[in-house]
């Protein structure tokens, strides 16, 4: 399944910056360096469209729209741990990254009004 843009007015999921956790390298750590490198990595996933998806993003993690944030972290961590690449391989690649953004747009309560407003309105 090719990944398509979730957010209302968002880039590309293959221009959207995804942040990694801090991580020590091993440069930094012969160079005396204690300080962690952030590490900036950008999504490569075909997009055979940048309209809204065709699907309910509650549906997608298991919830109905009364969910709290909680509910929703919890929902996403679970089906990430089934899905993540490194776990399902390349098959969870696209998954991974659709579970991602619906984390990001479900997650942060002016995108979520947003989402659950179009919802209603049949954009969704």
């Amino acid at each position: 399944m090719p990944a398509t843009c979730l957010f209302l007015h968002a880039p590309t999921p293959s221009t959207l910056p995804t942040r990694i956790s801090s991580y020590r390298t091993k440069s930094n750590l012969l160079a005396g360096s204690t300080a962690p490198r952030k590490l900036f990595v950008r999504c490569k996933a075909s997009t055979s469209s940048s309209s809204i998806t065709d699907f309910d993003l509650y549906e997608l993690l298991g919830l109905d729209s009364s969910s709290t944030q909680s509910q929703i972290k919890l929902a996403y961590r679970s089906l990430q741990k089934r899905c993540h690449p490194d776990i399902a391989g390349p098959t969870g690649h696209d998954m991974s990254i659709i579970l991602n953004e619906a984390y990001a747009l479900l997650s942060d309560p002016n995108s979520r009004l947003a989402y659950d407003k179009a919802s209603i309105f049949g954009y969704y």
